[in-house]
Formats: C-alpha cells, sequence, structure tokens
C-alpha cells in the first residue's frame, strides 16, 4: 500500500492508530466493569432459590397414596435430587441441550456465534442458544418467548448463578422444573407416568424417549407421522436408542424432532 505524501495526512493516520489502539482496550475494560455490576446487582428468582413444593398428595393412614391433586402448574411434579435421578437421563439431557455444560461458566459464546451464522445463513430459522443455567433462570421466572431484555437477563443472572451453585444443583433445578408433556413437571413425574417406575430405573432408551417428550414432541407426533399406533411408535424409538451411544442418541433425537416437525 503506497504511502500518502502529505506529512499531515501520515499524521492523522498516525494519531488514529494509536487512539484505535487505547480505546479498544478500554472499551473492553468498561464493558467488562459493566457485566460485573449487573451480575452483582442481579437478583436470583426467589423460585429459583426455593425448593420446589411438588404436588400435593392425600394418604390413607397406612401413608398409601390415594390421590395426587393437580394444581395450576403441573397436574403431577415429583422434585427428587439428581442423586436419585440415574445416569442415564441428565447425561442425555446435557448431550441434547447444552453439551459444553460443564465447560462454560454460565454462556456458551460459541453456541452464541454458532445460532447467529445459522441465523445469518438461514434468514427463515431462529435458532437457540441458551444454556441449561439460562434455561434454568427461564423456567424460574416463568417466562415465555424470546423477548431480547428477557435474555439480557437470563445471561447476566446465569452467570451469576453460576458464581453461586455448582453444576450438579444447577442441572438439578433445572430438571426439577422442565416440563416433560402432559403437565407431569420433572423427570421423576415422567418417568411413572410414562414407564411406571422411577427416573434412576430408566434404561438409555427411556431416558431418550423422555427426553423428546420434553422437547415438546408427543408420540401422537410420531405415531401421526409414520401412520403407527402410539404403543408402536414408543416401541421403535426405545429399540433404536437401545442401539447406541449418548451422543448419536442426541443426534437421533434431533433427527426425530426434526421428521415431525
Amino acid at each position: 500500500m503506497p504511502k500518502p505524501r502529505h506529512p499531515r495526512l501520515r499524521r492523522l493516520l498516525r494519531l488514529a492508530a494509536v487512539h484505535s489502539v487505547s480505546t479498544v482496550p478500554f472499551a473492553l475494560w468498561l464493558g467488562s466493569a459493566a457485566l460485573e455490576v449487573a451480575v452483582g446487582l442481579g437478583e436470583l428468582p426467589d423460585n429459583l432459590l426455593d425448593d420446589p413444593n411438588g404436588t400435593p398428595v392425600l394418604l390413607s393412614r397406612d401413608g398409601e397414596l390415594i390421590a395426587e391433586l393437580a394444581t395450576d402448574a403441573a397436574r403431577v411434579h415429583v422434585p427428587v435430587p439428581l442423586s436419585r435421578m440415574g445416569e442415564h437421563l441428565p447425561a442425555v439431557t446435557i448431550a441434547l441441550e447444552d453439551h459444553r455444560f460443564h465447560e462454560h461458566r454460565g454462556v456458551d459464546l460459541y453456541a452464541i456465534f454458532a445460532a447467529a451464522f445459522r441465523s445469518a445463513s438461514n434468514p427463515g430459522h431462529l435458532s437457540g442458544a441458551s444454556t441449561i443455567s439460562q434455561q434454568a433462570i427461564k423456567l424460574a421466572d416463568g417466562r415465555r418467548g424470546r423477548a431480547l431484555r428477557s435474555k439480557v437477563r437470563e445471561t447476566v443472572l446465569a452467570l451469576k448463578l453460576e458464581r453461586r451453585w455448582s453444576k450438579e444443583q444447577i442441572l438439578e433445578a433445572y430438571l426439577n422444573r422442565l416440563e416433560y408433556g402432559n403437565r407431569r413437571v420433572g423427570p421423576e413425574a415422567a418417568a411413572w407416568a410414562y414407564f411406571g417406575k422411577p427416573c434412576e430405573r430408566l434404561t438409555p432408551a427411556e431416558a431418550n424417549l423422555a427426553t423428546l417428550l420434553a422437547r415438546g414432541l408427543s408420540l401422537a407426533d410420531v405415531s401421526d407421522a409414520q401412520g403407527i399406533s402410539q404403543h408402536t411408535a414408543r416401541a421403535q424409538l426405545k429399540s433404536i436408542f437401545a442401539k447406541t451411544g449418548v451422543s448419536r442418541q442426541a443426534e437421533l433425537v434431533r433427527l426425530v424432532l426434526k421428521s415431525v416437525a
């Protein structure tokens, strides 16, 4: 590139270069400081800090279950600690929803850039990049939709949540507030409703099927798309998932969701 002939122009260019070099770090520092203030001032939702109450139940004198009393929030909600969710469902959830869950600190920058690229490449497709930590905040807030203000709030509070809680605490809070279809909230309620056993005894195939239901898919969707009964759809999905590893299972879940969308 030829040098400018005029000395004044060269001086202006040097000043501009020096100014940009000094301004960019300051802007980054200022942005980081503003984020730290926002994280410090942000208040985590009360619903997240309190233990879920679960669904009220009626018991006999002998402790036998008589009835479960549905609430506005759920038909059945049975919160359990992460240690009683088994190994399969938490692993499948992480593989599908947030496979870098144990690596990031509340916000996955790589996923954000990847989602932005996909959305730019396909303007009609809105791709999400929320982490499990952000979704835990969203579930506790009871927010619907994708308003920018709410997304910013979730991002800031997810950063704060990661500083206060362990990954295990965050995952437990998220799963216990997640709806698995038919107003069944939490994996324990879903396991009993769909498989007649506790969550910790789910097979990998059953854990994948439960994850599909948490993603908004119903067995009716699968059966209608393939022209088969819901019983056959359940058996087919369990058979497919039982033959693959966790990473491949997550890919299959995405394929099933796409095929019936």
